[in-house]
């Protein structure tokens, strides 16, 4: 078994009841946790994932503010809430080893290893639009600046 499903698993067994399930809205996000306010009570710390936030491998939906969310209470007297569930995604993470992707509303990043797919398309065009061509044809700078520019539109 996974060692995060493992985790829960264990976790879930030590406690004699099966956790409650509530349904909150999203006050606040931050990296790991969010403040969701299940009824009239705000609670803040709420994590994002019921596993561990170390591991190199996860995937993460960041809620929306003000977007529904299912919060289970994994410890039985609400100390420890997580988000099963998100209504709306504001961002996506996806984690792999040293992969990342990210979607959010400016459009997506893939990383790897500390190198940005953008970036690196990016630096592309510019050292293809300094060829200069002495004989036959140049490449057509204005095509590949709209290019550049569509490309930084979708990748951030």
């Amino acid at each position: 078994m996974d060692g995060s499903i493992s985790t829960l698993s264990e976790l879930l067994k030590k406690t004699n009841n099966p956790p409650s399930i509530f349904f909150g809205q999203v006050v606040s996000v931050g990296d790991d946790v969010c403040s969701v306010k299940i009824g009239d009570i705000e609670y803040a710390d709420v994590k994002l994932r019921i596993t561990d936030e170390s591991l190199s491998d996860k995937l993460v939906l960041k809620p929306k503010v003000d977007s529904n969310v299912l919060v289970a209470d994994l410890s039985g007297d609400k100390r420890a809430l997580a988000i099963l569930q998100v209504e709306t995604v504001d961002e996506l993470l996806l984690t792999k080893g040293t992969i990342g992707f990210k979607i959010t509303d400016a459009g997506f990043c893939i990383e790897k290893d500390g190198f940005n797919l953008n970036t690196i398309l990016s630096d592309f065009f510019d050292e293809v639009m300094k060829i200069i061509v002495v004989q036959g044809t140049s490449p057509n700078v204005p095509a590949l600046t709209a290019l550049k520019t569509q490309l930084n539109q979708i990748l951030c």
